[in-house]
């Protein structure tokens, strides 16, 4: 279930203070405010930033139960990927491939290696399949040009990290990378190229 409100801004807050660019970027922060406000993101991709940044917050709406929270976000926002995205009658889109790399994150700082492993191998596939490893069309705004930048090498970088453990290769082959790296935050945040 969905906190309230004011809990909800509270954590996208403090996903922009204390997850957001540290080192992974998906978002441009007001863009993201802008799709959140018009209750246009996903569910799966929502309770993906609260479960990322409920263990930053201090607020007292969590006090006693901070893992437990994060937990129940991590789960709702899996099951919202498996359930809305993953079917069917549905393709993943870019909120899906952010939110399985967000998920990801979640699991390997929670110790759970073997479901964060499958998690990124997830977000490689979805981020291939979204072409993300090549340059986005001229034809999208710069912002959303920008953000696939971002979503892919996040993905990457991602996949690096956590192939430097035993018996885990690479998933994204570096002569696949045919897309520029990000943008500084300065330069995306005025929404601009560069």
């Amino acid at each position: 279930m969905m906190p309230p409100d004011e809990i909800v801004q509270h954590l996208v807050d403090t996903y922009f203070i204390h997850a957001h660019n540290q080192p992974y970027a998906y978002f441009q922060e007001e863009h993201f405010r802008q799709l959140l406000g018009l209750m246009i993101l996903p569910r799966c991709l929502i309770f993906a930033v609260l479960a990322s940044s409920v263990r930053f917050s201090n607020d007292d709406y969590f006090q006693g139960r901070t893992h437990e929270a994060m937990e129940s976000y991590a789960r709702q926002a899996w099951l919202s990927v498996l359930n809305e995205h993953l079917t069917v009658e549905n393709c993943p889109n870019l909120h899906v491939a952010q939110t399985t790399n967000l998920l990801a994150i979640v699991d390997f700082t929670a110790g759970r290696t073997s479901s964060g492993w499958l998690k990124i191998g997830l977000a490689v596939r979805i981020a291939q399949d979204l072409q993300l490893m090549k340059e986005p069309s001229p034809m999208l705004p710069i912002v959303e040009q920008e953000e696939r930048r971002r979503v892919f090498w996040s993905v990457y970088l991602l996949d690096k990290l956590v192939s430097c453990g035993k018996a885990r290769p690479p998933a994204i082959a570096d002569e696949d990378c045919h897309v520029q790296l990000p943008c500084e935050e300065e330069v995306f945040r005025t929404g601009t190229w560069k």
